[in-house]
């Protein structure tokens, strides 16, 4: 028996799957019409509450004006409300076995309920193979061949939110899913996403679990979508526009601004804040670098320019006495020199690292 042996979905999980599948319903009937996916494919057919064909679970329903008694969801079919329950509480069961087996570390009941909503909306086998799930949980490899777990249960839910797309397109729908499966793995209010995935969609698990942490407290009757969508916006607003500043600066394409202090354009690449212009020129770490430079090359010129004359008192002054004084004198500002422009060159690059980094 599985150290998961004993444990079942719990009810809750039925409310969330239906409220993440939604009703496909037919106008004229108002029963449970089969839709295509949201790609438009048409493959797999789905009908109620997200069920596909399944060997050995019958569907009853009606198909063109007759019964149907048959296991292929097929376009044109139609069910009832009992009929979709019934399918969705059979299908459940099947993946809760799929988690049971699969998984050999300890889960508590949301923990579990978050696992078979994925395997429930995966399907068993890309859950077991095609996900780094449950190698997380058990231990074995990534998708890069990488070393991972066991119990590495933090890792899980951020997996989640890697299977947010269908056919590589992101899908509001899927990803709103996919944080909201992550909340209730960590225990935490995962309505608000279903309800708004709108809002969800640009959004971070760490920006979602701000939120839901926020929610903690609220009545369940008050997580309803009616009652709550002006509230879960105020709430969410925040740490949205927060997300997408992020995003949209580290997505910025690498600009040459003109510095509104100094006379030419700089050739300094702004990687964080494209719109701050440089440091006065009284201030800047980079100016001051470049008056040390010049400050040593004219320094050396004039060392070099009294080369000559060095020379020359070195040859007529047999006693050297003028000499050593003239070659110290030389020396010294060749010496000073080197160490200004040396220091120079240091103070300059710091100057335009900050600058680049945007160290204002």
């Amino acid at each position: 028996m599985s150290v998961n042996g004993g444990m079942i979905a719990s009810p809750a999980l039925e409310t969330f799957i239906t409220v993440a599948e939604g009703k496909h319903l037919d106008e004229a009937t108002g029963l449970h019409a089969a839709y295509e996916d949201e790609i438009g494919t048409g493959k797999p057919w789905t009908i109620g509450y997200g069920h596909t064909t399944q060997s050995g679970i019958t569907i009853h329903g009606v198909l063109d004006g007759k019964e149907y008694h048959g296991e292929e969801v097929v376009p044109g079919l139609l069910i009832d409300e009992d009929e979709a329950r019934r399918l969705l509480r059979i299908t459940i069961a099947r993946k809760a076995d799929i988690v049971r087996t699969a998984i050999q570390v300890p889960l508590n009941q949301n923990q579990f309920d978050a696992l078979v909503d994925m395997a429930y909306n995966l399907g068993g086998k890309p859950f077991r193979k095609g996900s780094d799930i449950v190698a997380a949980l058990n231990g074995g490899v990534d998708d890069r061949n990488i070393p991972i777990g066991p119990k590495d249960y933090d890792r899980v839910a951020d997996e989640f939110l890697r299977w947010g797309k269908a056919q590589g397109k992101p899908l509001a729908s899927l990803h709103s899913r996919r944080i909201a499966a992550a909340l209730r793995y960590k225990s935490l209010p995962w309505q608000w996403p279903l309800y708004n995935p709108a809002i969800t969609l640009a959004t971070s698990l760490a920006v979602a679990e701000e939120t839901a942490r926020d929610m903690q407290d609220m009545p369940l009757e008050d997580l309803e979508p009616r009652t709550t969508y002006t509230k879960i916006v105020e709430m969410t607003e925040p740490y949205v526009e927060q997300a997408r500043e992020a995003e949209a600066v580290s997505r910025e394409p690498y600009i040459k601004p003109h510095s509104a202090h100094t006379r030419a354009p700089q050739d300094v690449y702004y990687t964080i804040d494209p719109n701050a212009g440089l440091k006065p020129l009284s201030e800047s770490s980079r100016v001051a670098g470049y008056v040390w430079q010049q400050v040593g090359i004219a320094g050396m010129r004039v060392a070099a320019a009294t080369g000559t004359p060095t020379a020359a008192l070195v040859v007529n002054d047999p006693q050297l006495q003028n000499a050593v004084v003239a070659l110290f004198v030389q020396g010294g500002i060749a010496a000073t020199s080197l160490v200004g422009y040396t220091y120079g060159s240091i103070k300059r690059r710091y100057g335009e690292k900050s600058a680049s980094q945007g160290l204002y």
